[in-house]
């Protein structure tokens, strides 16, 4: 059996975060819960599913502080196991403190 590689450029770390998406075109809230995160993105469970390609800013609780910055929707399915929807994220725009903030937050969950 062949070896898959990892296509993804940063390694995503295991972490359950409080987090919050909000489409940039919409002034809903949604409530989620991360499953992984990394420097690129990160995957959430979510109430509802949001369409692919939808630009969102994202805020990840990340104790003291918040991770805060902008995504897009890169693919959306359903977790029937965990009745939620699956929102895969990849970070558009993270200012330098939260860059630094998102990069503490993974060294410490790794």
């Amino acid at each position: 059996m062949a070896q898959q590689t990892e296509r993804r450029q940063h390694p995503r770390v295991p972490l359950t975060l409080s987090a919050e998406i909000r489409q940039l075109t919409e002034d809903h809230h949604i409530p989620a819960i991360t499953a992984n995160v990394s420097m690129g993105g990160a995957c959430l469970h979510a109430p509802v599913v949001v369409e692919e390609n939808a630009a969102v800013f994202v805020a990840l609780e990340a104790p003291p502080s918040l991770v805060l910055g902008t995504a897009r929707i890169v693919a959306a399915d359903l977790d029937l196991e965990q009745r939620t929807a699956r929102l895969h994220l990849q970070f558009r725009h993270l200012s330098t403190p939260n860059r630094q903030r998102l990069e503490a937050l993974l060294a410490a969950g790794a």
